[in-house]
């Protein structure tokens, strides 16, 4: 009996001690706030989420002028003065792409309503940078050639290009005047047309 006395003292004085040093009786575990000695690695995790919005736009549309030229007995071409841009802006985040059109919706025409009948307007999309980023480019130039109302696409972003902001340069533009054209200052319209998935 007095052997089983001292074994139990022995135990409780144990944990009397841990409970006073404030430590539990499982010694071996790790420093508190330690996780890695020196040279060793330890990884966490960062979060963020993107949400999209139903926003693509155009923000800029531009002016165009062709300059001037004396008239002759042969076939008239005017370039364009000044580079002009197309600015659209993608906040949808989704990289579905899009497309614009433009059309000569009101013809060259004059104060004495004279116009330049069957005239060309030529426009060339020279390329599409992003505002954003300035490696990223959407490699699709081209030219439209406008004669009446019809709309023409002169740009394209396709699948997953054209995120964020874009300018799209029209440069080296041409109007084509036929001979026989009134003298005057003559003035269109364009009618540009956001559509907000690219055509097949």
């Amino acid at each position: 009996m007095k052997i089983s006395t001292l074994l139990l003292s022995g135990l409780v004085t144990v944990a009397g001690a841990a409970m006073i040093s404030g430590q539990t009786a499982f010694a071996a575990d790790a420093p508190k706030n330690e996780i890695a000695t020196d040279g060793q690695k330890v990884t966490s995790v960062v979060k963020a989420k993107l949400t999209g919005s139903d926003t693509v736009k155009l923000t800029a549309v531009p002016d165009l002028d062709f300059g001037t030229k004396e008239i002759t007995a042969s076939v008239l071409d005017l370039g364009q003065t000044a580079d002009g841009t197309v600015s659209v802006a993608d906040a949808r985040g989704t990289g579905a792409g899009y497309t614009v059109d433009v059309a000569l919706t009101t013809p060259f025409t004059d104060a004495s309503s004279h116009t330049l009948e069957n005239s060309t307007l030529t426009l060339k999309n020279a390329s599409g940078i992003s505002t954003d980023n300035a490696a990223h480019t959407v490699a699709d130039t081209k030219s439209v050639d406008l004669t009446n109302d019809s709309a023409k696409n002169i740009i394209t972003a396709g699948k997953d290009q054209g995120l964020g902001n874009w300018n799209y340069k029209i440069s080296g533009s041409n109007l084509h005047v036929l001979a026989g054209a009134y003298a005057g200052d003559y003035t269109g319209q364009l009618t540009w047309t956001l559509t907000a998935t690219p055509k097949a």
